[in-house]
């Protein structure tokens, strides 16, 4: 007989084993192993992981790159983005920085 297990990266569910034998993860007894991927196990429930953003940045803190992932070795010390942080952003000095805005000013009239 044929038996489920599902294993994790992180503490995040990312791949499923079927075997006869034991082997490591959590046995789990269904016939859609994959509605646990992308999932958490706190021993007694499931819920979904949290998308992880990060990015990729420039020696000036310019962000070059979003990327995502569930796994948070992924991010290997890369800056996490937040919500309230934008593409134009600058990652200085192990923290977001909002570009102070542009203002045009224009010629008083003639």
């Amino acid at each position: 007989m044929m038996r489920t297990f599902i294993q994790f990266k992180d503490g995040v569910a990312f791949a499923y084993v079927n075997t006869p034998n034991e082997t490591e993860g959590i046995e789990v007894f269904t016939d859609n192993p994959d509605q646990f991927l992308k999932k958490t196990f706190d021993g007694t429930n499931w819920a979904d992981a949290e998308l992880i953003r990060f990015a990729e940045v420039d020696e000036e803190g310019n962000i070059i790159e979003v990327r995502r992932t569930y796994f948070s070795s992924d991010v290997a010390g890369r800056p996490v983005i937040t919500p309230e942080v934008k593409t134009n952003w600058k990652w200085v000095d192990g923290a977001w920085v909002e570009p102070a805005p542009v203002v045009e000013e224009t010629p008083a009239p003639e």
